[in-house]
């Protein structure tokens, strides 16, 4: 999904790709999809008896794509926090 503010943003973004010239704000896109990871891990202790097993198949996989480096706009900072707090 690809996330704008208006038509101007869009068109700026199609001909230069992500950036934060338009008002130190640009387009963001967000990708989901469904992964199964097939992922199998253990962790072993002899003496001192730990022992675990974790098995990962099916998890949701976010990418977000920011404008901008965080450090380097708060465009970007606000975008993510948001997205963090979605998450969590």
């Amino acid at each position: 999904m690809l996330f704008y503010k208006n038509k101007a943003m869009l068109e700026y973004h199609l001909e230069y790709g992500y950036n934060t010239d338009l008002h130190s704000e640009g387009c963001f896109g967000l990708e989901a999809k469904f992964v199964n990871l097939h992922g199998k891990a253990s962790f072993t202790e002899h003496d001192g008896v730990f022992e675990s097993y974790l098995s990962i198949d099916d998890i949701f996989h976010y990418l977000l794509v920011l404008p901008d480096e965080i450090e380097q706009s708060e465009f970007s900072v606000k975008i993510h926090q948001l997205f963090m707090r979605c998450m969590t």
